[in-house]
């Protein structure tokens, strides 16, 4: 095995600064939603070995009823030993760093179509992993270190290798299920046969697992496919006219895709076959996010390695010309975003919804610590909380997302929420938050029990009885 070249040790330290620091930062001055960070969060602080399909308060249902990803099962035991929230992000910032490892090493000990540099940098400085990491945290980010080996295993002939990492994948997120046997398919068309009929017989048997046995053991799944696929039932001609009308898909995929137009000049001019694995996996996934209409955040970051891999192996390699343009390509696209985000995050006071006040930080945290002293002194009462202060409070039994559907607690709750004029309350706004509340106090006493320029928290007592 070759050494590591210095010069990734700087990509991925300039990665760490100029996007992981900011991201950590911007968690400690709650700036993260429930959304998805809180769910999964909780997820990973609620199983245990004995309770391996915990009820998520923050979210209204048990685990795998849910989505169907046991990889959170897994990794639950690497979250026990700091805040949920805090140790969900690390994990995900982990699997991007270790997928770019993977990535770049490959490069380094067999050469591929891209060099090490280029590979490392497309992937941890496009606007796909910016939009998943500045979003946390997801399997879809996770899932790109075994997607990443399967597309390259797949690649090189390494059957078994490729078939393994195919089955952890689907651990990550149940559409993997239909990729590969969008795979499978085009895998035997294309004369792969033994291998499309391995990829095509997984998915077989994880989705009789996933929706044939699941809902037997665990009780009714949520319905995605249903929901999803009501509105090209309904009305197909208006949601395809919907789907490709959309300015900010194609400015998304412009800005995703334009870094690799050199590459795939270069491959077209020069007669290089594609990662026909890779190829079929990105046609895969695109053709989930049109159906789905969700493109934002997480859902592109897969796309970005398909991208990656497709260059399969040639014996040949891209000209540096070629690949700093590519590169520039990608500055040129990200360095306004990053600008914005780092320069807020770091320098300017942070980010408009959460910013980098010292009262507004004392004011939450002298609240969520009033919360945690009671509950240790007489013990815990559910905390209803915004949508940003919810991923905090995970050490706390029962947490409600207010502007969320649940029942409201008949015994006495906390009530904390942001009262700045742009916190992050999603799904609520300014105008809906009192009347949420409103809803909560009606046939309660409410007493006030700490107020600021920031925050206010009140403890509701138990729902009195009503003739």
């Amino acid at each position: 095995m070759k050494r590591t070249p210095f010069y990734l040790a700087l990509i991925v330290t300039g990665w760490a600064g100029l996007v992981g620091a900011p991201v950590l930062l911007n968690w400690s001055r709650y700036c993260f939603n429930n959304y998805d960070l809180g769910i999964y969060s909780q997820a990973l602080a609620k199983i245990t070995w004995t309770n391996l399909n915990p009820w998520l308060s923050v979210r209204q249902i048990n685990v795998f009823n849910d989505h169907f990803d046991p990889v959170v099962a897994l990794l639950s035991l690497l979250a026990k030993w700091a805040d949920p929230s805090l140790a969900a992000i690390m994990i995900e910032l982990g699997f991007v760093l270790v997928t770019a490892w993977a990535i770049s090493r490959k490069a380094v000990d067999s050469p591929t179509p891209l060099p090490a540099w280029h590979m490392t940098t497309l992937l941890l400085f496009s606007t796909a992993t910016t939009a998943a990491v500045t979003f946390p945290v997801h399997p879809a980010t996770w899932s790109i270190l075994p997607l990443a080996i399967m597309l390259s295993a797949l690649a090189d002939g390494h059957r078994a290798t490729g078939f393994l990492a195919a089955f952890v994948l689907l651990w990550f997120k149940e559409e993997y299920i239909h990729v590969l046997a969008f795979m499978g398919v085009g895998l035997v068309l294309s004369r792969k046969r033994q291998s499309g009929l391995q990829l095509l017989g997984l998915s077989c048997a994880w989705a009789v697992v996933v929706f044939g046995i699941r809902p037997r053991l665990l009780g009714p799944s949520m319905e995605y496919a249903t929901s999803l696929l009501s509105n090209w039932v309904a009305t197909p001609a208006a949601t395809f006219r919907e789907r490709i009308l959309d300015f900010g898909v194609w400015k998304g995929i412009a800005e995703l895709v334009l870094p690799f137009a050199p590459v795939f000049l270069w491959m077209r001019r020069e007669r290089i076959a594609p990662n026909v694995p890779a190829l079929l996996a990105l046609i895969g996934l695109f053709g989930i996010r049109l159906i789905s209409g969700r493109w934002s955040h997480h859902y592109w970051i897969p796309l970005l390695v398909c991208l990656l891999l497709i260059p399969g192996p040639s014996g040949r390699r891209l000209p540096s010309r070629l690949s700093m343009i590519s590169v520039v390509l990608l500055l040129v696209i990200q360095l306004p975003y990053l600008g914005k985000y780092v320069g807020r995050s770091l320098v300017r006071g942070g980010l408009s919804h959460c910013p980098a006040d010292p009262e507004r930080l004392r004011e939450i945290g002298e609240a969520m610590d009033l919360i945690r002293e009671e509950a240790r002194q007489h013990g815990p009462i559910p905390v209803i909380a915004g949508g940003n202060l919810v991923p905090r409070l995970l050490d706390q039994p029962e947490v409600l997302h207010l502007g969320t559907r649940f029942t409201p607690p008949t015994q006495a709750s906390w009530l904390l929420v942001e009262t700045f004029q742009t916190a992050n309350l999603w799904p609520l706004n300014r105008d809906t938050v009192e009347e949420a509340l409103q809803g909560l106090r009606r046939d309660k006493t409410t007493d006030l029990v700490k107020s600021g320029k920031w925050i206010r928290l009140e403890r509701s007592n138990a729902r009195s009885e009503t003739p």
